[in-house]
């Protein structure tokens, strides 16, 4: 186990919007790793990749923060799949927007533009009050209402949709916004991404429905295999401090501000099959008697 117990820990206190261009990178470097796949390995997609890959994103300092311990304390930990969890969780956002399907058939996007420009209006003055009274940053509020322009409109209501959902209970009486039009606005980004954007492959090529379901749950087989395998190691690595929850939180709990951990209660496992290839299994950590 660590010695270090001074050591600066960084939690992710909210999830980070993926940023597409970034994603469409990440995918074509993936994209050979999760071809190879052989079928039996893929896992079924059974959660929100856009929350899991966001929130791992944002996980991203403090695991990093603990590579060099990780790589010195835990046996046979397999750094490459920290040093690709970004890729991976870019790769996997990516690949789920290209399986979407499209709002609509033949339909043009100006309908949802025309119902985005004032949602993303509302959503926005309520933020800056929120933000005037300590509840949102300040900062991505500023950012946020900088975007001009349709993709970043799409990607605004995203943003927006996600700093309500993870302050709600805390800001549910303190605000005109409407649940409604937050999870209105989570959707609507969301198909206004898939319809603004060409349903193409980051090599250009044309991609079928069932080419982009199938791409999109091997690129969450290695997602998932490596947050997995980090967020092992992490409770390895700080089960005595009773942080790990927090560095590395579980992508299955829904609500996790109001879910206080009990200091001896063993970590929540992800309820998915065995990693998708053999490798060095880290330890499972054993509560201290």
């Amino acid at each position: 186990m660590s010695n270090s117990r001074d050591v600066s820990i960084v939690s992710p206190t909210k999830p980070i919007q993926p940023e597409q261009q970034a994603a469409s990178i990440a995918y074509a470097k993936v994209e050979p790793e999760f071809k190879a796949l052989l079928p039996e390995q893929v896992l079924r997609v059974n959660l929100d990749i856009t929350k899991a890959a966001s929130l791992a994103i944002a996980a991203m300092p403090g695991i990093m923060a603990l590579r060099a311990e990780l790589v010195a304390t835990v046996p046979q930990f397999p750094v490459d799949k920290l040093d690709r969890l970004q890729d991976y969780a870019l790769a996997c956002w990516y690949a789920h927007i290209l399986a979407m399907p499209p709002t609509s058939e033949g339909s043009p996007a100006q309908p949802l533009l025309e119902e985005a420009g004032p949602l993303r209006q509302t959503l926005l003055v309520g933020a800056q009050a929120l933000a005037h009274k300590g509840f949102f940053d300040p900062e991505r509020v500023a950012d946020i209402q900088s975007g001009s322009g349709h993709f970043d409109a799409s990607t605004d209501l995203v943003a927006l949709a996600r700093m309500y959902q993870e302050k709600w209970p805390e800001i549910e009486h303190r605000t005109a916004v409407d649940k409604t039009e937050v999870d209105r606005a989570d959707v609507l980004g969301t198909e206004l991404i898939v319809a603004l954007g060409p349903r193409l492959m980051p090599s250009g090529e044309p991609l079928t429905a069932g080419q982009a379901s199938e791409n999109r749950a091997r690129a969450f087989t290695l997602f998932m295999d490596a947050y997995d395998t980090c967020r092992r190691a992490v409770f390895f690595l700080r089960w005595s401090e009773g942080d790990a929850e927090q560095i590395t939180p579980s992508l299955f709990v829904r609500n996790r501000s109001r879910r206080v951990q009990d200091p001896g209660e063993p970590p929540a496992e992800p309820t998915v099959p065995s990693p998708p290839a053999p490798g060095p299994q880290v330890p499972t950590p054993q509560q201290p008697s």
